[in-house]
């Protein structure tokens, strides 16, 4: 699901870039099936992990507008330890054409147990934060002796769960939306699902909102 959902996203956002609202059905048709080449101009093989790469991916389509807060803001966000779990390395950059997209990344753990969390500024393309969130509305809730699937909230923010058991193996994923702006990713390996909610408390996710206005 989740590269589908991204997909999707990023053609919406070449699309909402490309012309105004008096279009006849066939322009906006035309501009669609134009959107989508562009999609996969840029993710032919190599499909984004996550929603912050895809529309760094499409950045060059999107209009200017605002821009992201520094990396280093995003950085400072990064706990040194997770859940007991030591920081093994961390990075942040700054990138874009027109607008600007800031990330900050962390990976935690060792071979057995391992997270990585991504907090992504999508500054200009904010909108798309709002997008993805949206696309969240209508209730996932699925489970099975496997794992499960489900949107909910998480303070006050859409939030995307899954996770997928296999054997003795699992894969863990928590997505928040903060403020249609900000995204909060926590992957885990091999990491029990309360050890990842309490992972996430450990993040100052309420930090975010303060940082639009910097």
């Amino acid at each position: 699901m989740k590269i589908n959902w991204i997909t999707a996203v990023a053609t919406v956002a070449v699309l909402s870039g490309c012309g105004g609202g008096d279009d006849t059905a066939a322009q906006l048709a035309e501009k669609a099936e134009q959107a989508r080449e562009k999609v996969e101009q840029v993710m032919p093989q190599d499909p984004p992990s996550n929603i912050g790469e895809a529309i760094e991916r499409v950045g060059s389509a999107i209009a200017d507008g605002e821009q992201s807060v520094a990396a280093a803001d995003l950085k400072a966000l990064l706990p040194e330890e997770l859940i007991g779990l030591e920081r093994v390395g961390h990075e942040a950059q700054r990138t874009g054409v027109g607008f600007t997209v800031s990330k900050a990344e962390a990976r935690y753990g060792n071979a057995d147990r391992q997270l990585s969390l991504l907090i992504t500024d999508l500054g200009a393309a904010s909108s798309l934060a709002a997008m993805s969130r949206n696309m969240f509305q209508n209730e996932i809730d699925s489970e099975d002796e496997n794992g499960f699937e489900r949107t909910t909230e998480y303070e006050g923010h859409q939030s995307y769960q899954r996770l997928i058991r296999n054997g003795d193996q699992s894969l863990a994923e928590i997505m928040v939306f903060v403020n249609d702006r900000f995204t909060v990713q926590l992957d885990g390996q091999n990491i029990e699902w309360d050890d990842m909610m309490t992972a996430l408390g450990q993040v100052d996710v309420g930090r975010l909102g303060g940082l639009a206005g910097t």
